[in-house]
């Protein structure tokens, strides 16, 4: 059964429970749209009620080296290189970069593996960095990776931890308090579960008559002196690549529509200005209400300090990429997302029907059923036919 402790509306499916029984009665299992849920073994229960006692939901972890008010800052790579192969302005790196300067460690991360499981994995220094760089529509599978992280803790390693803001509360609950240990948490929107990821895969190797061994999120496009980051970018096995933008694509618009994420990231309790990471980092979405220069397409990252470990990193960040002051009572003031007040994503009222439709009738019925054409669809279709009809005429006309 589930344990009672959290209702399914409430659980994040972090596995801070699974890494921390000492019986090992709990598994994570997949419901029925694949999202994963803890089940308990009554009968090799103990009741020691460590699952409670590290669940963030349940238990929010304390921070006692955080800064009374989070400071917010803009930054940008200025290796234009690493900056084109990031997901948005390049700060994950340079973290990495600033936690190596300190000496060796190993480095967590959601990676995509050539089966396109979405999965939290170990770096030692920057073995895999390439992997875990960049964004990641589907919720990663987290495993026993805070167990091992607490083992390498105790033996004295420095560890680096990169995931949503539930992740990161959940292993801040199963390690404790820990110098060692520095975290960091995205601006989060919500992921799909992994089988509707599939899905959606079969969905597009249909159409493309093709087996698809890669896909980019945020894939970075320079196109008509316009850059665009909505996009995504699928690799066949024959090599070829099909980019295509938030409009082509129906993964992105089910996502940017709500229709796809689990119960409690809806009204998700760390989607708010208090995090749980020593810095946050996301899409600086708006920033040319506050640098009319910068372009967030082209990549700009917005950083939320939260802690000491955080001023040191961003004091790192200002010596080594474009850095920008945030005003913070302006940005409060002008946006609704999770940095600026708590609450979750607002739930598309057509969400359920969408989830059944793709269960009982695969992901091109729901969307075809739940997401007729948009306005904006329409227009950039034109365009983009008016286009083509243009570049044909000119070269008929030489």
């Amino acid at each position: 059964m589930y344990l009672t402790s959290n209702v399914k509306s409430e659980c994040c499916g972090c596995g801070a429970c699974l890494n921390v029984c000492p019986k090992k009665a709990i598994s994570m299992n997949e419901d029925d749209m694949g999202f994963l849920y803890p089940t308990i073994e009554m009968e090799e229960c103990v009741n020691c009620h460590l699952c409670e006692k590290v669940c963030p939901v349940v238990s929010p972890p304390l921070m006692s080296k955080a800064v009374d008010t989070p400071t917010l800052i803009a930054v940008t790579q200025k290796d234009v290189e690493i900056l084109m192969k990031s997901a948005s302005g390049g700060v994950f790196t340079q973290i990495v970069q600033w936690f190596l300067s300190k000496g060796d460690g190993f480095i967590y991360g959601a990676a995509m593996n050539r089966d396109l499981k979405v999965k939290h994995i170990c770096s030692w220094n920057h073995e895999k960095i390439d992997e875990i760089r960049g964004s990641k529509y589907v919720i990663s599978d987290t495993d026993n990776c805070f167990h091992k992280i607490k083992d390498q803790l105790s033996e004295g390693y420095r560890v680096l931890f990169s995931g949503t803001p539930c992740q990161v509360a959940a292993l801040r609950n199963v390690v404790g308090e820990n110098d060692k240990l520095v975290c960091v948490d995205l601006v989060c929107h919500g992921a799909p579960s992994q089988k509707l990821f599939n899905d959606y895969v079969r969905y597009e190797e249909n159409n493309l008559k093709k087996k698809i061994i890669k896909i980019q999120f945020h894939h970075k496009i320079y196109k008509r002196k316009k850059w665009t980051i909505r996009n995504i970018l699928i690799t066949t096995k024959d090599g070829k690549n099909y980019p295509m933008t938030r409009f082509q694509s129906d993964y992105l618009r089910a996502y940017h529509q709500n229709l796809m994420n689990r119960d409690s990231c809806y009204e998700c309790v760390f989607s708010k200005p208090e995090r749980y990471g020593d810095i946050t980092i996301g899409d600086f979405w708006g920033i040319e209400k506050f640098y009319q220069q910068l372009i967030v397409e082209r990549g700009v990252s917005i950083c939320s300090v939260n802690t000491k470990v955080g001023m040191e990193i961003s004091e790192y960040l200002e010596a080594t990429m474009d850095y920008y002051t945030i005003d913070r009572d302006k940005y409060v003031t002008l946006f609704r997302n999770s940095l600026a007040q708590s609450g979750g994503i607002k739930m598309n009222p057509q969400r359920h029907q969408f989830l059944n439709i793709e269960k009982n009738q695969g992901f091109r019925r729901a969307v075809s059923k739940i997401l007729p054409f948009h306005k904006d669809q329409y227009l950039y279709y034109l365009v983009e036919t008016k286009r083509k009809i243009k570049r044909v005429l000119r070269k008929h006309s030489k």
